[in-house]
């Protein structure tokens, strides 16, 4: 039972094609439609399009191996060794955290729950976010912590420009609180609605941080935090880096990829050397720990 509890990923992140391979072993061929289960199991992995209709039956669908096991009936799980094939262990749930250094003993953090209805109808909830749903005050929660990415760009005398999307904007806000003068620096935030997921706006607004904010999905054309780079933000993302300002950037991989592929070709055109030079200076920066990224898929 603590195996099942404190380790094993009982959510629908916790299946995987290997773990239909190990499924489609264990099915007891003799049961009724036991031939037909093991051959559709061998489907997700042994097909040409085993991958696709793995991303339908699970991914899209959010199935737990729960839910795998219920529709698939003569898998027969008679050992310790069946249990331990089939499960997936719990992976690290990392979080930035929030808030500043020195914030009187506590750590704050910004969570965003994964929950909703799939296309078909099924209701889902993340596994981590389950866990912060139920949590109480009170409550112990094991963790370790490990050092940041943006040490140095907190203590640069010169003006910061924040770039984030989405929870990116929770390290943002423990650089811009951290910082001594917080009113000179910039931040460049996206997110899908202003009313759903414009984290921290009443305090960026009290604060009088300077904010562009960008929304997704609040009009026909997508609009993202890599586009404002590219088009309305030019000229002064161009101007404080090479004033010698720092840079923080935050959120998804392929965001913050994009964003960096932007500054590239912002400043290409503006230096001698173009992108090639703008690259080695990009380079240059990040090893001063005044261009600094923190990027998770």
């Amino acid at each position: 039972m603590e195996l099942l509890k404190e380790k094993a990923d009982l959510g629908y992140t916790g299946v995987n094609v290997g773990t239909m391979r190990v499924l489609a072993s264990l099915v007891d061929v003799n049961e009724e439609g036991g031939m037909q289960q093991r051959n559709k199991l061998r489907s997700f992995f042994e097909t040409e399009k085993g991958y696709s209709l793995f991303k339908e039956y699970v991914v899209r669908e959010k199935r737990s191996i729960i839910d795998v096991l219920n529709d698939f009936d003569a898998v027969k799980i008679r050992t310790l060794d069946d249990i331990l094939r089939v499960l997936t262990p719990i992976q690290p749930r990392e979080y930035s955290i929030a808030s500043e250094g020195e914030s009187g003993g506590t750590l704050q953090l910004l969570v965003a729950f994964k929950e909703g209805k799939t296309m078909y109808g099924r209701d889902y909830i993340g596994l981590a976010s389950k866990f912060w749903r139920e949590a109480k005050v009170g409550d112990v929660v094991k963790g370790t912590t490990r050092k940041g990415s943006f040490e140095k760009v907190v203590a640069i005398d010169k003006p910061v420009l924040c770039i984030g999307a989405g929870t990116g904007v929770a390290p943002l806000r423990s650089v811009i609180r951290g910082r001594a003068r917080p009113n000179d620096d910039k931040l460049v935030f996206g997110c899908r609605n202003v009313a759903a997921d414009y984290y921290f706006r009443s305090e960026w607004e009290e604060m009088q941080i300077e904010v562009n904010a960008v929304f997704s999905r609040d009009q026909v054309k997508r609009i993202y935090v890599q586009d404002f780079v590219k088009n309305e933000g030019r000229e002064v993302i161009a101007a404080h880096i090479l004033a010698g300002g720092g840079v923080a950037i935050a959120g998804g991989a392929s965001m913050a990829a994009a964003v960096q592929n932007e500054i590239v070709e912002i400043l290409g055109e503006r230096i001698e050397g173009g992108t090639a030079i703008a690259k080695r200076l990009i380079s240059g920066l990040k090893r001063k720990g005044l261009f600094a990224v923190e990027a998770w898929t």
